[in-house]
């Protein structure tokens, strides 16, 4: 597993970089480590494929090799949200239509 202190290292370098591919982190969950490959849990298909871009990978796997001192790869593995409230946002409808647009233009 990885230490919580790598992991917040992760996510402070990984935000020098790139603040979208770090909020995905955060919202993301690190399952296993392997010395090799970190399994991370992310709750939702969107960012599942963010993550997986190859420019948003490229970020993770660099970052983490400076970190750990080897090469490292992430596997994205959908697991289920939380179930308490508290760390779910309530969506509220908005009048954009594109709202899918909207949300790849912001993480892009």
């Amino acid at each position: 597993m990885v230490d919580e202190s790598s992991w917040s290292k992760l996510i402070e370098r990984v935000r020098a970089v790139s603040l979208s591919v770090s909020s995905l982190l955060v919202s993301s969950k690190p399952l296993e480590f392997d010395g090799e490959r970190i399994k991370l849990g992310v709750c939702y298909k969107f960012h599942k494929d963010m993550l997986e871009e190859s420019r948003n990978r490229q970020i993770l796997e660099n970052t983490a090799t400076d970190i750990f001192n080897k090469n490292v790869r992430f596997e994205c593995l959908l697991i289920d949200p939380p179930s308490d409230s508290a760390s779910n946002p309530v969506l509220t409808e908005v009048g954009n239509d594109n709202i899918l647009k909207s949300a790849e233009e912001l993480f892009s």
